[in-house]
């Protein structure tokens, strides 16, 4: 009931976005980080970069019974409106998470035809197409706390 996410050999010059959807229907965006009341840059400096969600030294734990969702959503580009995409993320009526989640930002993902997901770690190889705005790839985590 207590992990943290950490995501590892992030190509450079690539964005990253990481984010929770919890049991509440309750999204929190934990990567770019908020300080001083500004977020800080989603960019990857360097391929050795870590993002280690909540922090080095911090856990998440799950509270509510049910299925919390992390996303680390990979771009080639920033993300403009992010935030105002996770307002929406709230599903509908008999709506499942990844149907809203798609249904937010299916306008910027690399159709999943195109993307070369790894068969034995959470790992992907795909190629952006600027021209038609398909810039990013979800890896998705599903915990279920009882």
């Amino acid at each position: 009931d207590a992990f943290q996410l950490v995501a590892r050999h992030i190509p450079q010059g690539q964005y990253a976005y990481v984010f929770s959807y919890d049991p509440l229907g309750i999204t929190k965006l934990h990567f770019p980080r908020l300080q001083a009341q500004k977020r800080t840059a989603g960019f990857v400096l360097s391929a050795e970069s870590e993002i280690v969600i909540p922090g080095d030294e911090t856990i998440l734990q799950l509270v509510e019974p049910g299925a919390d969702y992390l996303c680390i959503l990979y771009s080639a580009q920033e993300l403009p409106g992010i935030e105002q995409r996770l307002q929406m993320l709230q599903p509908r009526p008999g709506e499942a998470f990844s149907a809203a989640f798609l249904r937010v930002f299916d306008d910027l993902l690399i159709p999943m035809a195109q993307i070369r997901f790894s068969s034995n770690k959470m790992a992907f190889e795909a190629d952006a197409d600027l021209d038609r705005q398909q810039i990013a790839v979800p890896l998705f985590l599903k915990v279920i706390a009882k």
